[in-house]
This record gives structure tokens, sequence and C-alpha cells, in this order.
């Protein structure tokens, strides 16, 4: 990973914003990029 504690900072900040906001908050193109999105998905579903 590039960028340091800043790198590390944004994406624990991104993650817990994520968790909070539920996937629907999310830009497709983030979700689409995943190599394991679908699977992802289905598991963050299954915790609503």
């Amino acid at each position: 990973m590039t960028g340091g504690y800043s790198a590390a900072r944004g994406m624990i900040e991104r993650m817990v914003l994520g968790a909070y906001n539920g996937s629907g908050s999310l830009p497709e193109e983030w979700k689409q990029g995943l190599k394991k999105g679908a699977r992802i998905l289905t598991l963050l579903h299954k915790l609503d």
C-alpha cells in the first residue's frame, strides 16, 4: 500500500462509513471493480 498512514486512515474511514450507511451508499464503480463483489454484496444483504 502506498500513501502510508493517510491511506490507512482513509481506508478505515470508508470501511466505517460503508458499514454505517450500508452497501447502497457505495458508488457503483467501486462495487463493480471488486473481484469478489457479488459474493461480498450477497453476504452484506444477509446482514440487513
